[in-house]
């Protein structure tokens, strides 16, 4: 999973309240944050962002790198701590590692009780009817 974030001040946010979100759930979601004046604007800006995962694989957080020099900003920055993410706490990408650890669950096919076939050693001759 890969994204990017526009270079503009508040274009996650505007996209996000377009889906119904509001100014208090973003922030507290590490999107955005206010300056002094108590303007809102978006952290994420002119980066590749990347997920960050619990280790159910339920994104909680963001961690995005920039991409250009002229931004000032760290070559990556993450999502504050909130209220789902708490850094020390995450690995990132473990629950990509477990899912590759754990081998696939067999499917094996539904059978019902009467759909059974019989054991071919027990009718023989029988061909394998259902019972």
């Amino acid at each position: 999973q890969l994204g990017f974030a526009p270079d503009a001040w508040e274009g996650v946010s505007a996209y996000l309240k377009s889906r119904g979100f509001q100014d208090n759930e973003i922030e507290r979601a590490g999107i955005s944050s206010k300056n002094s004046g108590n303007k809102t604007y978006d952290r994420f800006r002119n980066r590749l962002m990347f997920p960050i995962s619990d280790v159910h694989g339920s994104v909680i957080g963001f961690t995005a790198r920039k991409m250009s020099d002229d931004d000032v900003g760290g070559k990556y920055i993450n999502t504050p701590e909130t209220e789902v993410y708490h850094k020390s706490l995450v690995l990132y990408g473990l629950s990509r590692a477990k899912k590759a650890r754990d081998p696939p669950r067999p499917r094996w096919p539904r059978i019902h009780r009467r759909e059974r076939l019989t054991n071919p050693s027990e009718s023989q001759g029988s061909g394998g009817q259902r019972v």
